[in-house]
């Protein structure tokens, strides 16, 4: 983590707002920087926290700026105090300390776990963010574990447990070493990735996802396969150009959530699932927030795979934003946006959307996404694959298929499962799906996918309901295998 502090304080801020969930390891880094700045001038660190004050006694809050640590060239350390901000007094106080710290050379540094500044004080502080630690952060921590315990763990091998830690704090890090060892006697790549998961449950917007199958349990769609698989070895290759990521346009139930799961199981690269609904708070600024963290955690977990299902519902109420929600919707997608925009790292965006007219134009232009694939009722060819997979899965030995016009891979899946779930036969089975066919507008969709989308069953754009060229059962199960 670097906050480059030394440099802000050279310059003559004296209020410092850092957000940050480690506020230990973001004082170490604060201690650090600050010495840097001895080597030139003379500056004294102090820290104070509602249970540690200067050292002058255990003085409440309001008594903080009574007996400041020192008279000149300070840096003033508050730890958590955005608690007691909103007291109308001692906001005073420290706005009167900032306002004196310009003069007297005192830097008085705010921690907290958000980067909402209270109105009053927006104008006088400088607003900087945590970043979880880099590879080579994570790689010195993951080195003196490896000196201290004597483990013999190779560079190359000190490097790969780095990169399975990426996305952890420095604490979150430095616990799932530990346990590691404990549990397994080395610094065990496997274990430290479970741990991660695990970490990360405690995000309520974002969760790792962690696949079972792979292409084999997913008929047709060899286009999109095909896509995202040179797009993904492109991600991680060393090549100047990198994928973004794909929307996943088309009709419910015909593989789009699967696609993402089963390709993240092919690539063996990390699922993230993106809950955008878990981000709005409550609070002012909370939502932006949020949404920020979410998008630094994929940052640093990259190589990965962002999932954001259904995106529709969340941005449907985009252009009404300002007068329903006081613009939070707008400010969100605003964010993500920007991200998808400027965001370097090796993270492949999938979103699915079940209806274009609420999907905004924003969201379709071009290098925010790679492309716009469209998920059609499977082809004949294709259902025969289907078939083929659930009937094997669900050890069926009946072989009469029912009359499955206009039905999707998840309704095949389904008749299947009733099957063998009822110990009924195909065709009675049948009679308990509903097809999506029979209340979605799928005619409309094909028209408005019609020479503005990519097919994801056959290559290139998508013209219509009938493919321009009949794909063989041989093609569609190479692609497969």
């Amino acid at each position: 983590m670097k906050l480059n502090i030394d440099k802000y304080i050279a310059a003559g801020y004296s209020g410092i707002w850092i957000s940050s969930l480690e506020p230990d390891a973001t004082y170490l880094t604060i201690q650090k920087e600050v010495n840097i700045l001895k080597q030139r001038t003379e500056m004294n660190l102090f820290k104070w926290t509602i249970t540690q004050d200067w050292g002058q006694g255990n003085d409440p809050p309001l008594m903080v700026f009574d007996k400041p640590p020192a008279s000149e060239n300070a840096v003033c350390v508050l730890q958590y105090f955005h608690y007691f901000v909103n007291n109308p007094e001692i906001c005073q106080r420290l706005l009167d300390a900032v306002n004196r710290g310009k003069i007297q050379g005192i830097h008085w540094v705010v921690l907290a776990p958000h980067e909402k500044v209270p109105a009053e004080l927006e104008k006088y502080f400088l607003v900087l963010e945590d970043q979880p630690p880099s590879v080579d952060e994570l790689y010195k921590i993951a080195y003196d574990f490896n000196a201290q315990e004597r483990l013999g763990h190779t560079p190359e091998e000190l490097m790969t447990v780095a990169e399975a830690a990426k996305g952890l704090g420095s604490n979150e890090a430095e616990n799932a070493f530990a346990f590691s060892i404990a549990e397994k006697r080395k610094l065990d790549v496997e274990l430290i990735k479970q741990l991660k998961v695990s970490s990360l449950k405690k995000h309520e917007s974002i969760e790792i996802v962690c696949p079972t199958q792979g292409f084999e349990s997913l008929g047709g769609l060899k286009a999109i396969k095909d896509f995202c698989l040179k797009s993904l070895m492109a991600m991680t290759s060393q090549k100047k150009a990198k994928p973004r990521g794909v929307i996943l346009l088309g009709v419910p139930g015909t593989g789009k959530s699967a696609l993402a799961k089963a390709l993240s199981y092919e690539t063996k690269i990390p699922l993230l699932n993106l809950n955008l609904g878990g981000l709005y708070g409550s609070l002012v600024g909370q939502t932006e927030s949020n949404v920020r963290r979410a998008l630094r955690i994929a940052d640093a977990a990259a190589p990965c795979i962002l999932f954001i299902d259904e995106i529709e519902k969340y941005v449907a109420g985009l252009a009404s934003s300002g007068k329903t929600d006081s613009g939070v919707t707008s400010r969100l997608i605003g964010t993500m946006l920007s991200w998808m925009n400027d965001h370097e790292s090796e993270v492949y965006l999938i979103a699915t959307c079940n209806d274009f007219q609420k999907l905004p134009p924003e969201f379709s232009r071009a290098e925010r996404f790679d492309a716009i694939f469209f998920f059609d009722i499977p082809s004949p060819e294709e259902k025969e694959v289907i078939w083929d997979i659930y009937l094997d899965y669900y050890e069926i030995e009946d072989r009469n298929r029912p009359n499955d016009s206009g039905w999707t891979g998840a309704e095949i899946k389904s008749c299947c499962r009733l099957a063998n779930l009822l110990d009924i036969s195909l065709e009675e089975a049948a009679a308990y799906v509903t097809p999506v066919a029979r209340y979605a507008d799928i005619g409309e969709l094909r028209k408005w996918a019609t020479n503005r989308c990519l097919s994801a069953s056959y290559p290139g754009i998508f013209v219509g309901e009938k493919p321009p060229a009949k794909l063989s059962k041989r093609k569609i199960h190479s692609a497969d295998n």
